[in-house]
């Protein structure tokens, strides 16, 4: 009879609690994300590729709970309880080998197809629309069943624990994560990843720990004396021994999950979406780290576990006692429940299903992101409409992770009617999904495999796989049912059909049917003709453009027809795509594929080069060790002695131990750059008490280029900022020269870092208009330099050279840039420059975005009458693009800023009459205008102007 370990009520309160509070954790992580470190997840890259700039250790933290699900340690302890020690390794042996491959697959495809988004867009590049329609629906069923399953197994789990209907967990284990997932994109999953790697390793140790010191286990050999005391007889075992490692049914078991994780990986694009996300450097050493430390869960967690249930499931100390663990309730996962209410109590009951929920979140979090990913770009924006604007993507991104929350909790519902268990899907997944494993592996590592292969050997694969399935159930069983077709040897039998006979389909048909070789930098040429196009037909000047925070990637692209505002061109920041460029000498046209050029620089593919031989060593290596050296001199005649089985259990937890500082520890102190970059943003120079007023406005830096000279317009303060301009700009553009420096107006925060900038450009020439020159010498007497950056700034002064009279000049062949003098912007010393080629405006501070406007210098009526009259100006140019001197990095750059930068002033000038109190002004301005930063400069604008109220 079934016990109820816990009340239905702990039940609800701990999934609906826990929802609760990871969306406040996680909405919160994104908004300090985007206040403080400058990322924001309301853009493409960064929803779906974190904007490829995941280090190392979170990078580490991510692959390991994406590993990590329920399977790894829940029910790691049931099969271990059913076959004994053998099971743990065989179990991890696959997780291990498939994590050093995928560290391959990953680095090959950053070197192949640096900017996929899914594993779905090289296949779609390589052989079209065909090839791409079938991998989408391997891939959705692969994801389908995975997720399904994953949170059923979940559901059931806490099902038998509290009594909660099984309806009821379906629905609401996945609940909480649509709303997170649809917010914060990809680097939310990654930090719910972290959290969820954090709390499962510490409950995992502690539930090692506990179990084993427990007076009623005793330690190592205790477990041992116990366990053969027991005498439990186990079919297929050598001797019927647990302790043996002997066991033909794990070594089955553990070859079929190979299968059917080996495809839950590679046909999931989630799994490839992580490698996508993370950094060059940062791929191989992440997954190839967490392939030897995930070793430790099922080792240690499926040892402790499974053999302490068969310990004392026959003594009074058992839950059920005198009761014993049916084969449904084991194949549902209750052997770890049942353990640790038994031995620890409700406390760590309760804690399990906190583990539970965990898993289920992250797993159901990364599938979401993948589904919603394939919805948006290899759906809508390929076939709906390709030209569909950044934001639209991204609309279409949250109504997948919606739709398919909402799918899974009912696809979840039918496999629980159907009578589907964890066991039944680790069976049947590996045929359905195995099919389109080589062909897509083959996609990226071998050249000579074809369109027509590509098509059918999939197709085929199943078909024999399928076959072998049902024809090996019914004729072993007699009758093919949800029984009959979960038997271990049809499913293998199928799985290695599956497997292996698409790699022979897709060679025999290569190879003898209209053969053909692929040049692999067709993927490059594509991906560039995709750029050119959005920089629109013509040769014109590109922009790429940053806010400070180099560190991380941010940058832009010009892109065509924004559906919702009908401007020619849109700038969106941040992202990693490098646009089309000013065309130079030579035709920017890409006609020969010998003219293609790589998008990294040399120094990066050398490095990534590199890497996939390291990648290729470990993969060999790791599959000697985990599948050949490890197991297979165990596999004999032998049961473990009490000596050995002591060492192997504290070698276990030793392991466990390790992974706890590899994959929490570890990206702690691999993050803490920016952990302390998001600290510093709380206590900068402004000296403020309140953390909303210690935030300096975000500047914008534009560099206008071809393929090999650029002009910058401003440039960061601090030393420590423009050195990460300089390495991203020798990084991004190699062997690029910039020959002008242009200063659009004179505040320092927008130039005192150039004497930093020029040792890395020497020839860099500063040039601004004669009565900007004149105000950027003043401005090195300013005491609010030493105030607001102390000890940060260069000691170097610049003297700018000022423009001709008329203020044109042509930095490229044929492309003419003017300045234009203002009466008064934000200050006296102000300007802009009009690149006519471009349609482009690089404004200064005459142009804000959202950031309170600086009106210290501005704050009589006659002065902001000639700011107004300025913005007139540039509004009589007809700009397509308008780059603010301040903005944040969300924000389209198009001509409706002059009107917001327009209205904002008329709206102070107005709120300053009304006003009576600086107070009053600061808290109206604020109602007005909620999404502006810095309040700091906004409480000193209305300060002095206040004071010079009725001038």
């Amino acid at each position: 009879m079934p016990v109820e370990l816990l009340s239905q009520a702990t039940g609800y309160g701990i999934i609906i609690g826990l929802s609760v509070a990871f969306c406040i954790i996680i909405l919160g992580a994104v908004e300090i994300q985007k206040r403080y470190l400058s990322e924001e997840s309301n853009h493409s890259e960064m929803f779906m590729v974190a904007n490829r700039s995941v280090g190392t250790g979170l990078t580490a933290s991510a692959v390991f709970s994406s590993w990590m699900w329920i399977n790894e340690s829940v029910f790691s302890a049931a099969y271990t309880y059913k076959w004994g020690v053998a099971l743990p390794i065989w179990w991890a042996s696959g997780l291990s080998f498939q994590i050093a491959l995928m560290a391959l697959l990953g680095i090959v495809a950053k070197l192949r197809v640096p900017y996929a988004h899914t594993s779905m867009e090289f296949m779609r590049r390589r052989y079209g629309s065909s090839v791409h329609g079938i991998f989408i629906v391997l891939n959705l069923v692969n994801n389908i069943f995975g997720c399904g399953s994953m949170i059923l197994a979940g559901s059931q789990l806490v099902t038998g624990m509290t009594g909660m209907h099984v309806v009821a967990a379906c629905i609401l284990l996945p609940a909480g994560v649509v709303l997170y997932t649809a917010v914060g994109g990809l680097k939310a999953t990654f930090l719910t990843d972290f959290l969820h790697t954090t709390i499962a390793l510490i409950l995992l140790l502690y539930f090692a720990i506990a179990v084993l010191s427990n007076e009623h286990i005793g330690g190592p050999s205790g477990l041992y004396d116990k366990v053969k005391a027991a005498n439990d007889y186990i079919p297929g075992n050598y001797e019927g021994s647990l302790l043996s490692f002997k066991s033909k049914s794990a070594i089955l078991f553990g070859l079929v999950l190979k299968f059917g994780n080996l495809a839950l990986v590679l046909m999931d694009t989630a799994f490839w979406q992580k490698s996508f996300a993370s950094e060059v450097t940062a791929t191989v050493p992440a997954y190839d780290l967490v392939s030897i430390v995930i070793i430790a869960v099922p080792w240690c967690t499926g040892t402790i576990i499974g053999l302490a249930a068969r310990a004392i499931e026959h003594t009074p100390v058992w839950v059920g006692y005198p009761e014993t663990l049916t084969l449904t309730q084991v194949n549902s996962g209750l052997v770890m429940p049942y353990v640790l209410d038994s031995l620890l109590g409700k406390g760590a009951t309760t804690g399990l299903l906190v583990l539970i929920f965990m898993a289920i979140t992250s797993t159901v979090s990364s599938s979401m992101i993948a589904v919603s990913s394939m919805i948006s770009l290899d759906f809508y924006r390929t076939y709906i409409n390709p030209h569909a604007s950044d934001r639209k993507t991204l609309q279409v991104s949250h109504i997948g992770v919606l739709c398919h929350g909402a799918f899974m909790a009912g696809f979840a519902i039918m496999l629980e009617y159907a009578g589907a268990t964890n066991n039944w899907s680790t069976y049947f997944r590996p045929i359905i999904a195995c099919p389109g494993i080589i062909p897509m592996m083959l996609t990226i590592l071998w050249s000579r495999q074809t369109k027509l292969a590509a098509i059918l050997s999939p197709i085929l694969g199943l078909i024999s796989g399928v076959v072998v399935w049902l024809t090996l159930s019914w004729y072993w069983a007699g009758a093919i049912n949800i029984t009959t077709t979960q038997q271990q040897v049809p499913g293998l039998y199928a799985a290695i059909v599956s497997f292996f006979s698409p790699g022979l389909y897709s060679v025999v048909i290569s190879l003898t049917i209209k053969p053909q070789r692929f040049d692999w930098r067709e993927f490059l040429r594509m991906e560039l003709i995709e750029e050119k196009k959005s920089a629109d037909s013509s040769q014109v000047p590109s922009i790429t453009a940053s806010k400070t925070a180099f560190d991380e990637g941010e940058g832009a692209k010009v892109v065509d027809g924004d559906d919702e505002k009908q401007a020619a061109f849109q700038v969106n920041v941040p992202t990693t795509h490098i646009p089309a460029r000013l065309p130079s000498s030579e035709s920017s046209e890409v006609k020969d594929l010998d003219d293609v050029v790589h998008p990294f620089p040399e120094e990066t593919l050398v490095l990534i080069r590199k890497w996939r031989k390291y990648a290729t060593i470990f993969l060999i290596v790791n599959i000697l060790v985990t599948i050949v050296l490890l197991p297979l001199p165990l596999y004999r005649d032998w049961i473990f002695t009490k000596s050995f089985f002591s060492g192997w259990v504290v070698m276990a937890i030793i392991w466990e131990f390790g992974a706890f500082f590899a994959v929490v520890v570890y990206p702690v102190y691999d993050g803490r750059h920016a952990i302390a970059k998001a600290v510093r943003a709380f206590a900068t120079a402004t000296g403020d008490p309140d953390p909303l007023k210690q935030l300096w406005s975000p500047t914008n830096i534009t560099l206008i280029h071809n393929t090999k000279t650029a002009v910058l317009c401003d440039c960061p303060p601090t030393i420590a900022e423009t050195e990460k301009l300089s390495s991203w700009i020798r990084t991004t553009f190699p062997g690029l020269t910039i020959t002008h420096f242009f200063l659009t107006h004179a505040h320092l925060d927008h130039f005192f870092g150039l004497p930093a900038l020029s040792k890395h450009f020497p020839s860099i020439k500063a040039v601004a208009t004669k009565q900007v020159a004149e105000g950027a010498t003043e401005q090195y007497a300013n005491p609010a330099a030493e105030k607001f950056w102390p000890a940060q700034l260069p000691t170097e002064q610049v003297i700018f050279e000022a423009l001709p009279e008329n203020n044109e000049f042509e930095p490229f062949d044929g492309v003419k840039m003017k300045a234009y003098d203002v009466v008064h912007g934000d200050c006296a010393h102000n300007s802009y420059v009009h690149v006519p080629a471009l349609e482009l405006v690089v404004a200064g501070d005459v142009v804000y975005g959202d950031c309170h406007q600086y009106l210290v210098e501005a704050s009589t009526k006659e002065k902001r009458g000639q700011w107004l009259a300025a913005l007139n100006e540039v509004e009589a140019l007809r700009p397509q693009i308008v780059v603010p001197g301040h903005a944040r990095a969300s924000q389209v750059w198009g001509a409706y800023l002059i009107e917001s930068t327009r209205s904002y002033i008329h709206a102070f000038a107005e709120e300053l009459a009304k006003a009576s109190s600086v107070g009053e002004m600061v808290a109206r301005m604020q109602e007005l205008y909620p999404e502006r930063w810095n309040l700091f400069l906004l409480e000193v604008t209305c300060s002095t102007s206040f004071a010079n109220k009725g001038k």
